[in-house]
């Protein structure tokens, strides 16, 4: 996005500072979009389990279906459980409460693309398929919580962050 700015800016003879605010804005952008791929993940948490967000329904009008703005505005934990078995794995690891062999400390595997080669591996004939031959599917994968306790089981924690 910045190299096409500062593309565009040169082309039209618009001054640099215009970079500087490209830089501003990958940094207050950054978090943000962090958590928007954590919310649209399959395994994101949301809400306390009672109540969890979903799509306005309509309602009839007499001028036929609506869909209305919420009265207010909703409130809803995101990630308390996952937060709360990172803090318990962390403080383990450094107090030392490690297991009998060394196994990956717990942590959350980032989301990523990855490809996964489907169908059958042998023919009917029992002969195998090669792997080129077989149908490849790129898929996306949501942060992955790696080592860590179920989190089911987990205290949920709650931490005000200020804007």
């Amino acid at each position: 996005m910045e190299a096409v700015a500062r593309g565009n800016a040169l082309a039209a003879g618009v001054s640099m500072p215009l970079v500087e605010a490209g830089q501003a804005l990958r940094e207050a952008v950054t978090p943000l979009v962090s958590l928007l791929l954590y919310l649209c993940s399959q395994n994101s948490e949301i809400g306390n389990g009672d109540k969890a967000p979903g799509f306005p329904q309509p309602k009839r009008t007499k001028k036929g279906w609506r869909l209305f703005p919420p009265d207010q505005p909703t409130h809803w934990d995101v990630g308390v459980r996952l937060g709360s078995a990172l803090r318990r794995a962390y403080h383990a690891a450094e107090v030392g409460q490690e297991g009998a062999h060394a196994g990956p400390r717990p942590h959350i595997r980032r989301a990523h693309w990855h490809g996964f080669r489907e169908g059958p591996m042998k023919r009917e004939d029992g002969s195998a398929i090669p792997t080129k031959e077989r149908a490849f599917n790129l898929k996306w994968l949501p942060p992955i919580p790696v080592n860590l306790d179920t989190l089911a089981d987990l205290p949920t924690t709650i931490r005000p962050v200020k804007s």
